[in-house]
């Protein structure tokens, strides 16, 4: 599979997700408006103070005698709705981040399957396993492809042999018109992926968070990093719980107009650029060497 079939896929993968994420967006907006008219609608309303009021009750079967066991009570105003309403829509973008992230870490594999394809002397000998170098010509798609599977700290390994292969690479991730270091954003978004994944969203400890992304890409300066850093991180994590924050962030709101940035779209930007640079980088290599060069 050539990379430009590769890089696609991975576009046609990122196209989904946002379709998912603004159709989230849609659905929400519309429900938190309507309780936002049922409020007003209310107010001064006391003879209805109880239309207020949203009543759920929790209860699961009785396997044996087959009787509703009522486990959990809520009551909720409508402001409690649309908090949770929110939280909700917060944990959709949480897990679309993750889903994007682990596309990317696809898309990796297969642009590192390919140019072992495409050149035979792209892999360090270790990821070709024990086999013989008159038997490795002989090798298809799928054989790089499934190699790939075991090769071992992915999708980091993987992206240093990129970056050793093209420095180029190493270059643009540093100096981009995009202003940001794309192998600190890397580092962010996997750091952030593991905690939606692992701990429902949740950074228990900030400041080891912190450590642990700028340490990945030399940047935590011996335990005095750039404020710009830190700050840049705190912008993705919200309230005492340092919840993973992907909402839409309004600005200007002196004005009618509903302006905003979105985290999520951010974040999701750096994997597409990151995608792209890798791809063009491997396309012009790869525009050199026929399939099975050896």
């Amino acid at each position: 599979m050539q990379i430009q079939e590769i890089l696609n896929l991975f576009y046609e993968k990122m196209t989904q997700i946002y379709l998912y994420q603004r159709a989230a967006n849609d659905l929400m907006t519309a429900e938190i408006n309507e309780l936002s008219k049922h409020a007003e609608f209310l107010n001064g309303r006391p003879d209805l103070r109880e239309l207020e009021m949203s009543v759920n009750n929790m209860f699961f079967n009785d396997p044996i005698s087959g009787n509703p066991i009522f486990y959990g009570h809520i009551t909720s105003t409508i402001e409690e709705r649309i908090s949770a309403i929110y939280l909700h829509k917060n944990k959709q973008y949480q897990w679309l981040l993750a889903e994007a992230y682990e596309e990317f870490e696809d898309f990796l594999e297969a642009a590192y399957a390919s140019t072992g394809y495409y050149d035979k002397n792209f892999w360090p000998l270790i990821d070709y396993g024990n086999i013989s170098l008159q038997d490795i010509s002989k090798k298809d798609w799928d054989w790089h492809f499934n190699q790939v599977k075991s090769k071992k700290g992915l999708p980091q390994s993987i992206l240093t042999i990129f970056r050793q292969k093209f420095p180029n690479i190493s270059e643009i991730e540093k100096n981009n018109k995009l202003k940001h270091d794309l192998k600190f954003m890397l580092a962010l978004i996997a750091q952030l992926r593991h905690h939606i994944v692992h701990t429902a969203g949740k950074v228990k400890n900030k400041d080891r968070f912190i450590e642990k992304v700028l340490n990945e890409v030399g940047l935590f300066n011996n335990g005095n990093p750039k404020i710009e850093n830190t700050d840049f991180i705190n912008n993705f994590l919200s309230g005492d719980e340092n919840i993973v924050a992907l909402l839409e962030i309004r600005i200007r709101k002196e004005i009618p107009l509903n302006i905003h940035v979105s985290p999520f779209d951010i974040l999701c930007r750096f994997l597409l650029s990151q995608a792209h640079i890798i791809s063009k980088n491997i396309l012009e290599h790869q525009s050199k060497n026929p399939p099975g060069n050896i």
